[in-house]
């Protein structure tokens, strides 16, 4: 830097010392022409066109001079470098107007952004001054670009310093209600899109990580996910920003597009911490065999800010005790996994032979525990066995697709202490999975006119396998499986069958009894106890694609209101599912 300010200086001396001795030789060798009256004969216009022509002759020696002078600029700022000569650069507009499109002026290397001061992020309506030729040149230094395709489309310099990476998730269903609960009930056989996502992940050099997430569900279009990790250590890595809170292995660990039925359990579909506005630390310890999160949160569900000072603090430990060392390395995660940095498995052995896995290998053990002080709207305010959460001005919408057996009053809110903890085991062996995850707690809930805090426990658990009939593997269920033999049809002709899982699930709710006592809700109208069975079959065409076929049978302690002046203590669906993922 301090040899370009140099070789500039000497460059700007020569040139003035240049223009001067011009000016000198100017005025000693031509004494100036006395004013005289024109020559009798000659038109104004001829004389006029005499002088134009002068000027220009002068203007030819002056850029043949600055042409001479901007290589001695060039031979001296070498010999003051040791560099190759500057490439030729962007002409600055003032010299350019004088000098002619030859010119070489200030500017050079600069942005239209750096060198004329045009306004970006939103401020073009801006103007603000130019960066240094120096600082804006190396402020916008370009790299080649690569673009790949493979589990999404991605951008990235080939220095592999910046990465753009864009994933679609579409999903498209078919509920159908048995008829028994048809006519004047509150559910509707009807085909629904319950997500479509764009995700934009990547990073801005190597240790600095985006993710973002837009997405248009039950209620209107919005901001998902938003948020920023610093990853300089795999060990401990920090993020801030609108993420998933770490509660419960199947929220935290398994995406929406990754779930073993359509959508989870009914413990974690309904009293999930969900997404939160926070700044928390994670990271794998002991070669993978542990992983973690600390965070703190707003507290609210699904919420955008908070409506009080106390703030929620989340930690999740999840152990592979059995877990063998493997070569480490990771991607940034998607599809709602938090772009959680996922450690590649490597399945080979020290002579690059086959290994099969132990039968504990991939056996997760662990649990999640979160605790703060609630003084916000209710969120949930309805309990449902077929969905996840959702904001209360999309209820109407809810409560037509999926089963739903309580709803708090309307003069309900969250109020006082909340606390949940869980235990959680997963396990993964070739081509069977089992998980099983329990989770308890209590909510602080008050009239919307009191300020005497109740009280309320909860509670639920899920269990459950899945297993490839095809005989895919998995040590995570992270962007599942990639068939071995893709679904086909090529001259009339089926080449390969997909992979192929099937799954049965069970999963319990409980609610305390004193939130009917309390007068939060109506015991006439719905129950605080609830169980479900999922069985169901996924078929995966490729990749890309998966297929789900799911029937639910929902079971209620008391008779709940299913319809206008209808009750029941049953409900069944028939679930049809199209997801794409890329």
């Amino acid at each position: 830097m301090r040899r370009r300010m140099e070789w500039r200086a000497a460059a700007t001396v020569l040139l003035l010392t240049g223009l001067s001795t011009v000016a000198r030789g100017q005025s000693a060798g031509a004494p100036p022409t006395p004013s005289v009256a024109p020559p009798v004969g000659r038109s104004r216009e001829v004389i006029l066109e005499d002088r134009i022509r002068r000027l220009e002759e002068d203007n030819r020696e002056m850029r043949e001079l600055y042409k001479a002078l901007a290589k001695q600029n060039e031979a001296l700022a070498k010999r003051l470098e040791g560099s190759q000569p500057r490439p030729p650069a962007a002409e600055d507009s003032s010299v350019e107007s004088f000098l002619g499109d030859d010119a070489v002026g200030p500017g050079s290397g600069l942005s239209p952004r750096a060198r004329e001061g045009v306004g970006a992020q939103g401020t073009d309506a801006r103007v603000f001054l130019p960066e240094s030729e120096s600082f804006g040149g190396e402020k916008l230094r370009k790299r080649k670009a690569v673009v790949e395709f493979g589990e999404g489309l991605e951008f990235g310099s080939d220095d592999g310093e910046f990465k753009l990476q864009f994933h679609d998730l579409t999903q498209a269903e078919y509920r159908s209600f048995s008829p028994i609960h048809s006519g004047d009930s509150f559910l509707k056989s009807q085909f629904f899109m319950p997500r479509q996502r764009w995700y934009f992940t990547g990073r801005v050099t190597k240790n600095i990580e985006f993710y973002t997430v837009i997405n248009r569900g039950y209620g209107s279009l919005d901001l998902l996910d938003a948020f920023l990790t610093l990853r300089y250590d795999p060990r401990l890595r920090f993020r801030i920003g609108r993420m998933k809170t770490p509660y419960l292995y199947e929220y935290y660990e398994i995406a929406e597009g990754d779930l073993i039925a359509p959508e989870r359990s009914m413990y974690a579909g309904n009293f999930a911490g969900n997404r939160q506005e926070g700044a928390m630390f994670l990271g794998e310890l002991f070669q993978n065999r542990i992983g973690y999160a600390a965070g703190v949160f707003n507290g609210p569900r699904r919420s955008f800010g908070d409506t009080n000072n106390a703030k929620d603090l989340y930690l999740f430990l999840n152990s592979r005790p059995f877990l063998k060392p493997r070569d480490e390395g990771g991607v940034t995660g998607a599809q709602g996994t938090g772009g959680r940095t996922r450690p590649t498995q490597n399945l080979m052995s020290d002579n690059e032979g086959p290994r099969e896995p132990g039968p504990f290998e991939y056996l997760n053990l662990g649990g999640s525990f979160n605790i703060g002080y609630e003084q916000n709207p209710l969120q949930p305010s309805i309990l449902t066995t077929a969905n996840d959460q959702t904001s209360s001005s999309n209820n109407s919408v809810v409560e037509s697709l999926s089963p739903t057996f309580f709803a708090f009053n309307n003069n309900v809110v969250e109020f006082g202490e909340r606390a949940q903890w869980s235990g959680h085991a997963a396990w993964y062996y070739k081509s069977l999975m089992m998980l099983a995850e329990y989770g308890g707690g209590f909510g602080g809930y008050a009239l919307s006119n009191s300020h005497y805090s109740t009280r309320v426990p909860l509670q639920g658990f899920t269990v459950g396998p899945a297993y490839f009939l095809t005989g895919e593997r998995l040590t995570r269920r992270v962007n599942v499986v990639k068939p071995r033999h893709d679904f086909r049809v090529r001259n009339g002709k089926v080449t390969g069958t997909g992979a192929i899982e099937v799954y049965a699930r069970y999963s319990y709710l409980d609610i305390g009894k004193n939130v009917f006592t309390a007068g939060f809700a109506d015991p006439n109208l719905w129950t605080n106890q609830a169980a479900t069975t999922d069985i169901g079959v996924n078929w995966y065409l490729n990749f890309y694609t998966k297929i789900y076929f799911d029937w639910q049978h929902a079971m209620y302690g008391n008779p709940i209101a299913t319809g206008s002046e209808r009750f029941g203590k049953s409900q069944d669906l028939l679930w049809l599912r199209f997801q794409l993922f890329f």
